[in-house]
């Protein structure tokens, strides 16, 4: 965070951080350093609120109860078009700090109350079913409204899938095999243009691009549920098989692969035969 600020970019940096980061210690570290930034609770955790203590998913559940949510946009979830709905209520964190340290008992650590603004988006289908609810904590000033802020939440699920192509969809990044800046910059521009690639085709609305998905889920020989028969890291294998197969066909004959394919599906016939 300090680096990121050292950077004297011009914007104020706002840190956007999973629940798992939902530490109270942390909270009250960042806030005192000036850090602003926007931390997904977890709904268990107690804050103050309206002057009773109450985990955020009571919190929730009044606001919901009450009447406080807006809708504010549609989003993509899982695979699914869902409704966003918001709603911003004050609170004050006053639960002590308690650090889990590996071979070390648990002590309790007060601190100073802290105040936040909570941020709670539902995502509900159709029927108005609540399907997901995010409870967010933020530091930013009042003037940042609460939609824009969960808009900043909904953009980094893209910065996960980000990842989750980079390491688990045959790119494996976290073996590769650089070893300096550079050389790790080079290879990361060109899978960032197949994640483009990939991208690109998963949001065409056009017939052609439905079949070439098809085609890519087809070569990953990955098993698809029937609730999702098309997804990002399946497409993202098959696209290597798919340029592998178009290398192939321009070095050889068609016939000749087709001959080839046939000496192998032979050879394994008479091993497993």
């Amino acid at each position: 965070m300090e680096f990121a600020a050292s950077l004297n970019l011009g914007p104020v940096p706002i840190f956007i951080i999973d629940a798992e980061c939902d530490s109270i210690a942390h909270l009250r570290q960042w806030d005192a350093a000036g850090m602003t930034f926007l931390v997904r609770g977890q709904a268990k955790n107690t804050a103050k609120h309206e002057n009773k203590r109450r985990n955020l998913k009571e919190i929730g559940d009044v606001l919901h109860d009450s009447g406080g949510f807006t809708y504010v946009r549609k989003v993509n979830y899982e695979g699914r078009k869902l409704q966003q709905w918001v709603a911003e209520t004050a609170i004050i964190i006053t639960r002590p700090a308690r650090p889990e340290r590996l071979g070390e008992p648990r002590k309790s650590i007060p601190g100073v109350p802290l105040p936040l603004r909570l941020i709670v988006s539902e995502l509900r289908d159709e029927n108005g079913e609540v399907v997901a609810t995010w409870y967010l904590y933020t530091n930013a000033p009042a003037s940042v409204a609460s939609a824009t802020i969960v808009l900043w939440y909904y953009w980094r699920w893209q910065i996960e899938d980000f990842h989750k192509l980079l390491k688990a969809a045959g790119q494996e990044m976290e073996h590769w095999g650089q070893e300096t800046c550079e050389a790790i910059a080079r290879r990361l521009a060109v899978a960032t243009m197949a994640c483009l690639i990939v991208w690109s085709l998963a949001r065409d609305p056009g017939e052609e691009a439905a079949q070439i998905r098809q085609v890519l889920v087809r070569l990953s020989g990955r098993q698809m549920s029937r609730k999702r028969p098309v997804t990002a890291p399946a497409m993202f294998a098959g696209l290597w098989v798919l340029l592998a197969f178009d290398d192939a066909l321009r070095k050889y004959d068609l016939d000749a692969l087709r001959q080839y394919a046939a000496n192998v599906r032979n050879r394994i016939a008479s091993i497993f035969l």
